[in-house]
């Protein structure tokens, strides 16, 4: 039985719901992870059945409403027409309880949308920009993407993923300098190959407590000592935007441009207090 009619016909709670569902895929080694996508598709699928009955609904309802109005005082032709099976009243009522039976079905489908999301995300497991888009095709409402787009792989690479000394040194560093805020544990879930487990009670990512032109300096110092058996680097910008909290405006309208200016002129222009994070990365193995 699928989450979805687990809601709905056993009446069970959306949150608790999810929030088992989720550590079970996250703790249960034989585990397919392609379930958690089509759990998503389903209760998706679902959702947007109902929310098209319900459009239907409303549709045949303002036509009703607009076939009275034209045909008001117009007497019938028969004694039957005179007096038909459901008067006006009775069919509005009818038609207003069965909007009503939709509507609380798809908010509840909703519910369990959002609530799965934030579970996933709670117990860091995510799905990649390939299977969110094919849920996207599905038919996406806005509201159900902004919640879908906190389990999108933003994520550093396991093999670029810092060692457990370098990432312990490399916190300590930047915290001794105010350059960041947040625990270690948060640091290695993002940054180090500790856990894959999103620590318990962080709701917020870290934060860069530097200038942005700094940030781009330190993602690129970062990218670089990650990638030392790569030929070139790729600056994961944006799993390192949403690991120290930087908003997806300001990662456009203004870390990239900074990143891109960085790639052209290598360290020329370095900003101010590049020397102390210099500094930290020599003290890295």
């Amino acid at each position: 039985m699928k989450l979805f009619e687990r809601l709905l016909y056993l009446h069970e709670n959306p949150a608790t719901l999810a929030a088992s569902y989720a550590e079970r895929m996250r703790w249960d080694g034989e585990a397919d992870r392609a379930e958690m996508l089509a759990e998503l598709a389903a209760a998706l699928a679902a959702r947007n059945t109902w929310a098209a009955e319900a459009e239907s609904l409303e549709r045949e309802r303002a036509e009703r409403c607009s076939a009275a109005q034209d045909f008001a005082g117009i007497g019938p032709e028969t004694p039957s027409q005179a007096e038909p099976e459901t008067s006006p009243a009775q069919g509005n009522a009818e038609a207003q309880a069965e909007a009503e039976r939709l509507a609380a079905r798809v908010a509840a489908l909703d519910a369990l949308f959002c609530e799965m999301c934030r579970a996933l995300d709670a117990e860091g497991l995510t799905l990649t920009g390939g299977e969110i888009s094919a849920l996207a095709r599905q038919g996406l409402p806005e509201h159900l993407a902004a919640e879908l787009d906190a389990i999108k792989r933003a994520a550093i690479p396991r093999a670029e993923r810092l060692g457990a000394e370098d990432a312990a040194a490399l916190w300590d560093g930047l915290t001794r300098q105010g350059l960041i805020s947040g625990t270690a544990a948060t640091f290695a879930y993002y940054l180090g190959q500790l856990s894959n487990r999103k620590p318990q009670g962080q709701e917020k990512a870290l934060c860069w407590r530097g200038t942005d032109a700094l940030f781009c300096y330190f993602a690129w110092r970062l990218s670089m000592y990650m990638q030392r058996a790569a030929l070139g680097y790729t600056i994961r910008e944006k799993a390192l935007c949403r690991a120290f909290g930087i908003s997806e405006e300001k990662r456009r309208n203004t870390i990239r441009p900074y990143l891109s200016d960085m790639r052209q002129e290598e360290t020329r222009h370095k900003p101010k207090g590049s020397t102390e994070i210099d500094a930290i990365f020599n003290t890295l193995k």
